[in-house]
């Protein structure tokens, strides 16, 4: 599945429940419950909505009934789901895409939300998107206001929902592959406890084409994903997400006109965009014109950090649960091995850094940690965190730095860093 950066962001930041597979049946249907995590009461009317990854189109969208339930008849294959609900943290919280499910194997799942400690007045945007031609199931979904985005998926019929939208006036935009939005702005003027309707137009459109090539950093070539993103919601807009070639190459088609982040290596796959690019100039971004043919975007990738302990495996977004304060361990190897300090950061759901990270000079905001003799520390070791560790999802990331001498004047770079959907864990009660 998509997995993307939280800036925290983005706010990042993680998913805010616990998973439980039931036990598989043969069936092709996705069952589930969403419960509170206060008191594991079944919430009404949340917003359920079901990604199939292999082609990135939103296959079902529904609420939950009284008893917290929903249902979908599904195809064998993979999928992930997101869900929103009313006073709740969004599950999961961090950015970039659903939790992921095989069907038929996980065809039962229980879903425990957080409340959200800090809403205030809310209200909700429903709405529709029509189209001549052509579908928009699967359209992204992004309100905006100021610095604020909050994102959803349009469903099949192009319908969509928006829940916990703080009040305030907020521009509707929609994304997806080979269709562009159309016809006047969309708007929507917010209040406590109201529920607004709108409804926005789409049309095809050609779109653009980028290509651009993958170099790589202290490390082999492989074959790694290259996807736009929102750069407010992080969140992958449908149907512009290929694989490099044998080449190092891609070419991505039918790019609708809007300002995107490129991502290389998306997904966890052991590579990340350089680090130290990305400190000094930032998430590379793309702005497409509707007049736009033809772009073209590089990227330089390097090794990642491989995390040990504790973190959830390459190919899930589960956070493994601890019922300890956690020990950070990772691995040394040859993408970074003229590391001579790390530097560690840790957030909590709600996208907020509690311990660690670096300031605009690249010194660690905690005691150094040399490489010479760490590939490990405990929680906190310096007392510098900001916050307690409280039961509540939360994810670490390791960066590798080099010291630079030259005639006194020390420099120092990033060398590598961890995925940021790896590192995620939760503190249970």
């Amino acid at each position: 599945m998509f997995r993307y950066f939280l800036v925290l962001v983005s706010g990042l930041l993680l998913s805010c429940g616990s998973d439980k597979h039931d036990e598989p049946d043969s069936t092709p249907v996705l069952q589930g419950i969403v419960l509170s995590a206060s008191n594991d009461s079944p919430i009404e009317g949340a917003n359920v909505v079901v990604i199939n990854l292999k082609t990135n189109a939103t296959v079902g969208r529904q609420l939950t009934g009284p008893d917290g339930r929903f249902s979908f008849e599904l195809d064998s294959g993979s999928y992930s789901f997101e869900i929103q609900g009313s006073g709740f943290l969004d599950y999961p919280t961090h950015q970039g895409g659903g939790m992921v499910v095989t069907i038929p194997r996980d065809s039962g799942v229980t879903v425990t939300m957080n409340p959200n400690p800090t809403i205030g007045a809310v209200g909700s945007i429903a709405g529709s998107l029509a189209i001549d031609s052509g579908s928009v199931a699967g359209t992204l979904i992004v309100a905006i206001n100021g610095n604020q985005a909050i994102s959803t998926a349009a469903g099949p019929d192009g319908s969509f929902l928006l829940l916990n939208v703080p009040a305030g006036t907020w521009t509707l935009e929609f994304y997806k592959s080979g269709l562009m939005q159309t016809g006047a702005e969309v708007t929507a003027l917010v209040t406590a406890n109201k529920v607004i309707n709108t409804s926005g137009e789409m049309q095809v459109h050609p779109g653009a084409r980028i290509a651009g090539s993958v170099s790589f950093l202290a490390t082999t070539a492989k074959n790694i994903d290259v996807t736009l993103v929102h750069p407010l919601t992080h969140k992958a807009i449908p149907g512009l997400s290929v694989r490099t070639d044998s080449g190092n190459s891609f070419v991505l088609n039918s790019v609708p006109p809007g300002n995107f982040i490129a991502w290389a290596s998306y997904q966890n796959d052991s590579i990340v965009m350089d680090p130290d690019w990305i400190r000094k100039s930032g998430l590379p971004t793309i702005t497409v014109l509707a007049a736009d043919t033809a772009l073209s975007i590089d990227f330089s990738c390097t090794g990642a950090i491989t995390l040990m302990q504790p973190t959830n495996p390459m190919d899930s977004i589960y956070s493994v649960e601890l019922d300890s304060i956690p020990v950070f361990t990772w691995i040394k190897q040859s993408s970074y091995a003229s590391a001579q300090e790390y530097i560690i950061e840790v957030f909590n759901e709600a996208g907020k850094r509690v311990w660690g990270g670096y300031d605009t000079d690249l010194l660690p905001l905690h005691q150094p940690i040399l490489a010479t003799n760490n590939l490990s520390v405990a929680w906190n070791f310096d007392t510098t965190a900001t916050d307690s560790l409280v039961p509540g999802n939360y994810r670490w990331k390791v960066y590798a730095v080099k010291v630079i001498d030259k005639k006194g004047v020390i420099t120092r770079e990033l060398l590598s860093a961890s995925e940021d959907l790896l590192g995620l864990f939760k503190i249970m009660p």
